[in-house]
């Protein structure tokens, strides 16, 4: 990712992105051929995109996901 230059003292193996959207795909209101090119843009630069996933709760260790996701946070 560009921005890990921007934090020297993170390296840039510990940097994870992850775009998550409840709707079937991202940029739901614009074109379906737009939709999907912005999110193979996003994969193609290294960030994650979940699509049907939704948020259930947030605390400092990091992301409950429905059906039993979590994402850690790196605190």
């Amino acid at each position: 990712l560009r921005i890990a230059p921007l934090y020297a003292s993170i390296q840039e193996t510990q940097i994870r992105v992850v775009l998550i959207e409840a709707q079937e795909r991202i940029l739901a209101a614009m074109p379906e051929e737009l939709s999907y090119y912005a999110a193979d843009e996003l994969m193609a630069r290294g960030i994650e995109v979940r699509t049907h996933t939704r948020v259930t709760e947030v605390t400092p260790d990091g992301l409950s996901l429905e059906h039993n996701g979590f994402i850690p946070s790196f605190s």
